[in-house]
């Protein structure tokens, strides 16, 4: 396993590497209209068992919002992938 690496983005978000990936950690999110993101997402959550314990997952809806202003090359994929999944056209966006 690399060694891990953290790193300040900003005051609102810390990005670290786990075994599994990027994870970012974001106080405030692009996409979502709110000060504190976290209550409008649990809002509309869903709770997953994941390796036996409860993940909160944000809605779809969510998910593309905040991936459409970050416009990083992954997110581009993600948003067509989603809309693929979904049965939309790629490049519908929200």
């Amino acid at each position: 396993m690399p060694a891990s690496r953290t790193s300040s983005l900003n005051r609102r978000q810390l990005q670290t590497d786990t075994r599994f990936g990027v994870l970012d950690l974001m106080q405030w999110i692009p996409g979502i209209d709110a000060d504190h993101a976290y209550p409008v997402l649990d809002a509309a959550a869903t709770t997953v068992s994941v390796f036996g314990g409860q993940v909160r997952v944000c809605s779809l809806e969510h998910l593309r919002a905040m991936k459409l202003p970050a416009d990083r090359p992954q997110d581009r994929i993600d948003l067509e992938q989603l809309a693929i999944a979904q049965g939309d056209e790629p490049g519908d966006g929200l």
